[in-house]
């Protein structure tokens, strides 16, 4: 039969595409979950000039969500194309 007949190949590639889908998700709530630790942290120093110190420590971890959601959102776009087209169209939404 080979390594891979065309059943196995079909549910491990919705496999893939489900966890990249996933993972895109999860990706993007923490992306957002960032954005709410900048918005918080800028609004804070606003009203609360006193409490910077915390206000930047908050701004930086928000950064921090911001850069690991958007890498982990692209994992899992990459996951995604890769189970529906092959490297071909992994590496396309890879480079945008």
């Amino acid at each position: 039969m080979g390594l891979c007949d065309q059943q196995k190949c079909t549910a491990a590639r919705a496999l893939v595409a489900s966890l990249g889908q996933q993972l895109s998700t999860e990706g993007k709530v923490t992306t957002w979950t960032g954005i709410g630790f900048v918005t918080a942290s800028g609004i804070g120093a606003i009203f609360a000039p006193e409490g910077a110190p915390a206000e930047v420590a908050g701004a930086e971890t928000g950064a921090g969500l911001i850069e690991v959601g958007g890498v982990i959102s692209t994992i899992g776009g990459t996951m995604t194309a890769y189970a529906s087209g092959g490297a071909r169209n992994a590496a396309v939404a890879l480079v945008g």
